[in-house]
């Protein structure tokens, strides 16, 4: 069973999808949800979610506002601080609920916003666990690896870019968009890897291939980075890799795994960094997870 349901932020309204266990069989326990780098709700992770109320779980599923089914005036723009404000509220929605209970709540979150749930957890202890696919948690070493699949010039061009729609911003010119991914050869786009070009492949409809240029500059992205939180971090965590992961670097992943110590538990997967939403390694990621938070929120 689930309802499609929407929660205040500010201004504005996140969409969420809500997805409540069969009638008697719910654990008191809730999991809220949310995707990547210019990612949807329907980019895979309402069915995570009825994986995870099929188990017993409340499960949130939501859309940041400006992307997908969410509000927001600023289409398409990325910003670490509002983004986190949309996990905090989506976290209050699921704590007032009368079937869950608030000290029984996991995040789940999945390449940029595996870097989110280590921040939450970070200021938030009543969190009990969470889990972080195919995630980013050292932003500057991603960039690092980034760079390897880029040519010089169209790193110079996508500052430009940045810089120039920031500068429109103030005069307010309408926002330039950048590519997620190169739709034809030789398009500047943001992910350079050649797994990239995967993605649109397990976007649902709502996604749109773009990011407002302007977010390089005011969105703040290098504040995601729980590479610098590993001293405060003592929350249980499910830190699944893709091995042959392109697009974050595996490498800040498991520093930070190292650093945290027995708070983190790993899995790996022999899938690039999309292939963990695919057959099979879809399947047993989501069965990890579910297996993962059944034993740190019963």
């Amino acid at each position: 069973m689930h309802e499609d349901i929407t929660f205040r932020v500010g201004r504005h309204r996140c969409a969420g999808r809500l997805v409540l266990p069969p009638k008697g069989k719910t654990n008191g326990a809730a999991i809220v949800l949310a995707a990547g780098l210019s990612g949807t709700m329907d980019c895979g992770l309402t069915e995570i979610a009825a994986d995870f109320a099929a188990a017993g779980f409340v499960a949130l599923a939501f859309d940041y506002r400006n992307f997908g089914a969410s509000g927001g005036t600023g289409r398409q723009y990325l910003s670490v601080p509002m983004q986190l404000a949309d996990w905090r509220a989506a976290i209050a929605f699921v704590r007032a609920r009368d079937d869950v209970d608030a000290a029984r709540v996991g995040l789940w979150g999945v390449s940029f916003s595996g870097g989110h749930v280590v921040r939450l957890a970070v200021d938030d202890p009543q969190i009990a666990a969470i889990t972080a696919a195919a995630p980013m948690l050292d932003f500057h070493m991603t960039q690092a690896l980034n760079r390897q699949w880029q040519k010089p010039d169209t790193m110079e061009m996508l500052t430009r870019l940045a810089l120039r729609d920031w500068a429109g911003h103030f005069v307010r010119r309408p926002p330039l968009m950048i590519p997620v991914v190169a739709e034809t050869s030789g398009e500047t786009a943001i992910l350079g890897a050649p797994e990239a070009a995967g993605f649109p492949d397990l976007a649902g409809e709502s996604w749109r291939n773009e990011i407002a240029a302007r977010s390089f500059v005011s969105g703040r992205l290098a504040r995601n980075d729980a590479s610098r939180l590993s001293d405060d971090f003592d929350t249980p965590i499910l830190i699944q890799l893709c091995d042959r992961d392109q697009s974050v670097s595996n490498e800040g992943t498991e520093n930070f795994a190292r650093r945290v110590g027995s708070c983190a538990e790993t899995k790996h997967y022999d899938c690039g960094h999309f292939g963990i939403f695919d057959a099979p390694f879809a399947e047993q990621m989501t069965a990890d997870a579910r297996a993962f938070f059944t034993t740190q929120l019963f």
